[in-house]
């Protein structure tokens, strides 16, 4: 236990039952990886890994609404590089399936 500062006593930050810091990450780790699973399932492999570059797009704005941080200019100026790269992704793949010819089923 710390020392006291100016006569004054530490009382614990925590109570004793209350869960460890690791818990709730624990727990959002685990969902992230059964939404993950799941999209795969749902869309494939490919279409899927696409998603994760929202991850730093997701933190910053979690980070902005949440926790207060204003993000800055180059920060807003990545989210938009992504934002801009997954749809041009995904418009690209939806043009390659409406394009005549470019089905790959067999009759």
């Amino acid at each position: 236990m710390p020392e006291p500062r100016n006569g004054q006593a530490f009382a614990p930050t925590t109570p004793p039952l209350a869960p460890s810091g690791t818990d709730p990450g624990v727990l959002a780790i685990g969902l992230a990886y059964l939404l993950w699973y799941r999209g795969v399932q749902l869309i494939g492999n490919s279409r899927t890994a696409a998603y994760s570059n929202l991850t730093p797009v997701v933190a910053l704005a979690v980070a902005w609404v949440w926790l207060g941080e204003v993000p800055r200019l180059l920060q807003l100026g990545g989210a938009a590089v992504v934002l801009v790269g997954l749809t041009l992704a995904r418009l690209g793949g939806e043009q390659r399936s409406r394009t005549p010819g470019a089905s790959t089923s067999r009759s």
